[in-house]
């Protein structure tokens, strides 16, 4: 991790948040649409449209190795709560064009619309 979370953990421990740092979870690999785990139909179907929309290939997505899945920066277990910091790596036209993918109303502590203006 670096400097931007290990500001961020530092603060939150000092107001009292204990955030565990780089957990795994089944849902999220880096097989995307194709994850085993991802048991909702509409949500499936939804990724693989932008997949397909961001021009990537399915078959070189079917072909990465195991055990390589992403890490999530933070989860609060007492709140259900997952924070990821985006850093400038994040900020890309894909990343411009997931955010439009958004369904409306979407539940997220971020408004999608400023997000993109920023």
């Amino acid at each position: 991790m670096g400097a931007t979370e290990d500001v961020f953990h530092s603060l939150a421990a000092a107001e009292g948040f204990e955030f565990e740092r780089g957990v795994v979870v089944p849902w999220l690999s880096n097989l995307g649409h194709l994850n085993a785990a991802i048991s909702n139909d509409g949500l499936a179907k939804n990724l693989r449209a932008l997949h397909a929309q961001l021009r990537g290939d399915e078959r070189l997505l079917a072909s990465k190795r195991a055990g390589s899945s992403p890490r999530l920066d933070f989860v609060l277990q007492t709140r259900s709560l997952i924070v990821e910091i985006d850093e400038i790596q994040h900020f890309t036209s894909d990343r411009l064009a997931t955010l439009h993918a958004y369904p409306e109303n979407p539940d997220l502590a971020f408004d999608v619309e400023r997000y993109c203006v920023l």
